[in-house]
């Protein structure tokens, strides 16, 4: 008895081997180098610390969020201290990160 190939299955078999081939040739070998130039630069980012109050700096929390700093900790209380530590970062713009990867 002869087996016959059901039609649907060959153009699914070639759509499949196709598919393998085409994630080969995109697939990155371990030898193959990244160029840095076309990558996107890592961020980089500044810090600020500084003590404020809770409820009482709220002002000067609103500044600092308009001025790009997002507050990240707050250290809790020592003994007889009135204000917290607050701690903020902010990512350094393109300008920024060239002039001091320039060292300036």
């Amino acid at each position: 008895m002869k087996t016959k190939l059901n039609f649907p299955v060959l153009p699914a078999i070639i759509l499949m081997l196709l598919a393998i081939v085409s994630c080969e040739k995109q697939s990155v070998t371990p030898d193959r180098q990244v160029n840095r130039a076309d990558a996107d630069p890592i961020p980089k980012f500044e810090y600020l610390v500084t003590y404020l109050e809770y409820g009482k700096d709220v002002e000067r929390m609103n500044k600092l969020g308009q001025q790009g700093w997002e507050l990240v900790a707050v250290h809790p209380l020592e003994n007889g201290a009135k204000a917290h530590p607050f701690y903020f970062k902010r990512q350094l713009t393109t300008v920024q990160q060239t002039s001091s990867s320039n060292g300036g």
